[in-house]
């Protein structure tokens, strides 16, 4: 039912899934019914796709409390991509200490940099200084990248070569 993607326990590094339009749900129903509620997941929402009702419905699927299940998300949503660059750099690391979270998922992170970058703000800086975070990051905790529908962009060249590991999962509706 699991990615498959992450080492159980999980292992610091940086861990990338990329597919279609229905990644992010999937993965979220995938991982709640997988590490939830006996671990804490803290979850960056690039995408805005967090579903609490997809958490509660898949857990109630697997007769698990959906109440404990969606209690183990720990949620941050940045609305830009400079504030993507803040969370990872100063608060990732600190809240996954303070709730003891197995891993974090960043959902949909280049969507923040290609959204400025079509608004002609200047992101490279931001950019670099975001996945410099992530490489030092991935050297302390495990970090799972979604990436739906990726655009041939540097941007998500960059995150590919930089991943430990990055597959493709067949995005099965959950049960």
């Amino acid at each position: 039912m699991d990615l498959q993607l992450l080492p159980r326990p999980p292992k610091p590094g940086l861990y990338t899934a990329v597919g279609d339009a229905d990644l992010i749900s999937w993965s979220l129903r995938a991982l709640a019914v997988t590490f939830a509620p006996e671990h804490r997941i803290v979850w960056i929402d690039a995408a805005n796709q967090f579903n609490a009702h997809w958490i509660g419905q898949s857990a109630r699927a697997f007769h698990k409390d959906s109440k404990e299940v969606l209690r183990s998300f720990k949620y941050a949503r940045p609305f830009t991509a400079f504030q993507l660059e803040t969370m990872v750099n100063q608060k990732l690391l600190p809240g996954v200490q303070s709730c003891g979270a197995l891993f974090a998922v960043i959902a949909s992170p280049l969507w923040l940099y290609e959204e400025a970058e079509n608004q002609k703000y200047a992101t490279q800086r931001s950019f670099e200084l975001f996945t410099e975070g992530l490489r030092r990051l991935s050297k302390q905790l495990a970090i799972l990248l979604l990436i739906p529908v990726p655009k041939p962009t540097p941007y998500y060249h960059r995150l590919i070569r930089m991943s430990d590991r990055v597959v493709h999962p067949l995005t099965l509706p959950v049960r």
